[in-house]
């Protein structure tokens, strides 16, 4: 999403009852709300991939926009797990490491 903000304003404007969010975070060791902008392809070698927030601002964004609960229902890996997956994408890809540390995909419903 461009404006994810904004999106999810438009989401909660048809649907209070029920939101399956699957969505990539990023900035996992930042403890409060952030957000990672991507200029270009950074995530996924995708271009249409414009921000990865982390988990904390996700949430945060679905209780402003109304809605109240918001339950995670994918575990975010320790670290010294993810540290290893980044090192084996990184031997087979290229990878960057450290930017495949701190991000993981996550399922969260509303």
């Amino acid at each position: 999403m461009r404006h994810p903000l904004l999106c999810l304003e438009r989401v909660a404007s048809v649907t209070k009852d029920m939101l399956i969010l699957v969505t990539e975070v990023d900035l996992l060791s930042v403890g409060r709300p952030a957000m990672a902008f991507y200029e270009s392809s950074e995530l996924n070698e995708d271009n249409t991939n414009w921000c990865g927030p982390n988990l904390s601002c996700v949430t945060a964004m679905l209780r402003t926009v109304g809605f109240e609960r918001a339950t995670t229902h994918s575990r975010v890996p320790s670290l010294p797990y993810r540290a290893l997956r980044a090192v084996c994408r990184k031997l087979r890809h290229g990878n960057r490491f450290l930017l495949d540390i701190d991000r993981e995909r996550v399922i969260i419903s509303c």
